[in-house]
């Protein structure tokens, strides 16, 4: 059973039941149904984390030309539980081959530490980002603080590129 809902180019397109860039202002949105089956011109609901979603629509609405430089304006994976993943696309190779990871960006959720996570790992960059300090934070009160975050990572981002560029 397919476990995560992939949608393929991203573009604005409400109407006519294509993927959309990104989110559209509710927290339900056009995919493929979760049991992995498409039936063309079929719409189905895809459940996404306020926190998620907050994420997205930052890249969506304030950083979409660093998306779209980054290549990232395709393949995102949302996740049954609302969580998300967008995959560099590979720098060399096709985009099959296993052994060219050029890495991603994703949300996850640690049960343990009642803690949501904002994650980027790009060649030799590896980094972490709280989205949600503890049981008490309210995401409806800080959705500055997520935009904040996913501005200083993607920051980090392009520090790492420039290091990286300098040592070719």
């Amino acid at each position: 059973m397919n476990t995560s809902t992939k949608l393929g180019p991203l573009r604005r397109a409400f109407a006519s039941c294509q993927p959309t860039l990104f989110v559209s202002g509710v927290r339900r949105h056009l995919a493929t149904h979760h049991s992995g089956r498409f039936e063309v011109g079929r719409c189905y609901p895809v459940y996404i984390h306020p926190l998620s979603q907050i994420v997205l629509e930052h890249l969506q609405v304030s950083r979409a030309d660093w998306v779209m430089e980054k290549g990232l304006d395709r393949g995102l994976t949302i996740n049954k539980d609302g969580t998300f993943a967008i995959n560099f696309p590979p720098e060399f190779g096709g985009h099959d081959d296993p052994l060219n990871d050029s890495g991603r960006i994703w949300t996850s959720y640690d049960v343990d530490k009642k803690q949501y996570w904002l994650t980027v790992y790009k060649d030799t960059l590896l980094g972490r980002y709280p989205l949600k300090g503890g049981a008490d934070a309210s995401w409806h009160t800080e959705k500055w603080l997520v935009e904040e975050t996913v501005d200083r990572m993607i920051e980090r981002i392009s520090e790492a590129d420039k290091r990286n560029m300098a040592a070719w």
